[in-house]
């Protein structure tokens, strides 16, 4: 069953993105979300919540943050500076604090025509889900966009656990009304 708990679905009967399958049984979700924006252009979110099950069958794999009668805690930061820089930080952890996810992307836009962002991620293993060690990347890299129809994009991905890299990337897309090349 491919399936884990985030804040995208937190509040949705199905878990299983793309699959036919939901939770059934009463359950009570909980969760604190508050928000703070001012005229200037900062904004902040702040979310924290957690499913608990009081009946009902229970499919969901270990590392999904949905088995046993209590879910994963998960809980997400963001912050945005006047649309320049932006910050996004997500935990998950288990029933007894220890972080079992987390990741933080920061983005910074120059102008209309420059993009830099850098992602970390780490991800315990779960070998249910057909990951047998733990994960955990960086990435970086950039957009410009050269004029209207075409953009540029530099990404390089880096195995924290490994100690190398496993990915880079070079392209260009032009788009147009009805067309667009990569």
């Amino acid at each position: 069953n491919l399936s884990e708990l985030s804040t995208s679905n937190f509040s949705d009967l199905n878990h299983s993105y793309g699959l036919d399958q939901t939770e059934n049984g009463l359950r009570l979700q909980t969760g604190l979300k508050t928000s703070y924006r001012t005229k200037a252009g900062m904004e902040s979110d702040i979310f924290f919540g957690n499913i608990y099950r009081i009946n009902g069958e229970n499919n969901f794999s270990e590392g999904s943050g949905l088995n046993g009668v209590k879910s994963n805690f998960i809980g997400a930061l963001k912050f945005n500076v006047f649309d320049k820089f932006k910050i996004n930080a997500g935990v998950i952890t288990n029933d007894k604090f220890k972080i079992t996810r987390n990741e933080l992307q920061l983005n910074y836009d120059t102008n209309d025509n420059f993009n830099i962002y850098s992602r970390y991620f780490k991800k315990n293993k779960d070998e249910l889900l057909g990951f047998t060690d733990d994960r955990s990347e960086l990435n970086v890299g950039l957009n410009y966009k050269l004029n209207r129809n075409i953009i540029t994009n530099i990404d390089f991905v880096y195995d924290m656990d490994r100690a190398s890299a496993t990915k880079s990337k070079l392209n260009s897309r032009y788009e147009h009304d009805c067309l667009a090349l990569d």
